[in-house]
């Protein structure tokens, strides 16, 4: 039977949105540790901003959001330490949590530092003489 890529792209969506439904997945790398394909084939059935990875990335925001709301019940329920309680906030926290939490700002590029460089100017040795 000849590999029809297109019937195996549908497969593997079925087993995302399988998966995101019974586990607790909350972050792409998560979700492809249950998938039969590498993160480039992933990538490739899915590219980012086509229709099936938004659907799939909000089905993993929306699984990260109950388990921050499981979170939050435990820690007022139960006695659990700071140290505890920020170390799960960051590995669930979004892009703007993490700028709250580390007081800073996270650029998807860093810039060069700037310099300004003076040179002097080595004159002719005829100037030089001159002078």
């Amino acid at each position: 039977m000849p590999y029809d890529k297109e019937e195996n792209r549908k497969k593997v969506y079925e087993i995302c949105i399988e998966t995101l439904q019974k586990e607790d997945v909350t972050t792409i790398e998560d979700l492809l540790t249950y998938l039969p394909i590498s993160k480039d084939t992933f990538y490739r059935y899915y590219p980012i901003g086509s229709d099936d990875y938004d659907i799939i990335k909000r089905a993993i925001e929306k699984r990260k959001m109950k388990t921050k709301q499981l979170l939050r019940k435990v820690w007022r329920s139960q006695n659990s330490s700071p140290a505890e309680r920020i170390f799960y906030y960051k590995l669930l926290a979004n892009k703007e949590e993490k700028e709250a939490i580390y007081d800073t700002s996270i650029r998807s590029a860093v810039e060069a530092p700037k310099h300004e460089i003076t040179l002097n100017l080595i004159k002719d040795e005829e100037e030089q003489d001159e002078e």
